[in-house]
């Protein structure tokens, strides 16, 4: 879950719960079979989702770990290149031609313009994909009861 070598809040809230239950357990190891048990939960608010402003964080863990299966992630990248495509190539037809014009008397701020195009697109792509993953998430997190986790 580590994206441009920046960890993600959720990957780093994951690392400290497991550093918190490994602290715990250590406390623990002391007492006999009649040890404490601890009934962990946690909630995350302002999650920025329109239908999800809040979620159980444990629910959340488990059901990101099933959507971050690469193959499924360049499926959708494929379709929504694809969709990506066919909407900016109708939109360039509209001005077949008067690249090459434009290009004769304004030289490299055509080369600019396509590669702002260029990466304006590639940002729709990434954005419809980011979407449509958390809606996923969001969906199956509306479904599920709350996580508990033993200590």
């Amino acid at each position: 879950m580590i994206r441009g070598g920046a960890m993600t809040r959720l990957e780093g809230f994951r690392r400290a719960l497991e550093a918190t239950i490994s602290g715990i357990s250590k406390d623990l190891q002391g007492y006999a079979d009649d040890r404490p048990r601890f009934d962990v939960f946690a909630y995350g608010f302002g999650l920025r989702h329109r239908t999800v402003g809040y979620a159980d964080l444990f629910s959340l863990i488990k059901i990101g770990g099933d959507f971050a299966d690469p193959e499924e992630i360049e499926r959708l990248k494929r379709k929504h290149t694809e969709d990506v495509r066919r909407q900016y190539e109708a939109k360039a037809s509209q001005y077949s031609g008067i690249g090459e014009i434009a290009r004769q008397y304004l030289g490299s701020y055509v080369d600019q313009i396509e590669r702002n195009y260029r990466k304006q697109a590639e940002d729709e792509v990434k954005n419809r994909v980011l979407a449509e993953i958390v809606d996923r998430v969001a969906a199956r997190l509306r479904e599920r009861l709350a996580t508990r986790l033993w200590i």
